[in-house]
């Protein structure tokens, strides 16, 4: 499996955006949390604009209790890091 930083850890705000496709999900791994949440988004529109994800209603966030995220493809999927109170960082886990 080969892993890649997405987002070097810091307190600073970043993004990243990811294609996926349908043979070969992406696992998402943070770390560096307190109480900070980085957000998962999907573009429905070939990354012009990307939205929220919800699983039973909820957002799905990378987090200390929600952590490592596995996305399904095809899609185009944007990792949204605001500024955080710890040096947060996110890595992309995939077959090569």
């Amino acid at each position: 499996m080969r892993t890649q930083t997405l987002i070097v850890a810091a307190t600073g705000a970043g993004t990243a955006v990811i294609n996926v496709s349908s043979s070969n999900p992406a696992t998402l791994v943070g770390w560096g949390f307190s109480t900070d949440t980085v957000d998962l988004q999907v573009s429905y529109d070939n990354g012009t604009t990307f939205v929220d994800i919800y699983k039973d209603g909820t957002q799905v966030q990378l987090s200390d209790t929600n952590n490592p995220v596995t996305v399904y493809g095809p899609g185009i999927f944007k990792i949204n890091k605001g500024v955080t109170t710890g040096t947060v960082g996110v890595a992309i886990m995939r077959e090569p």
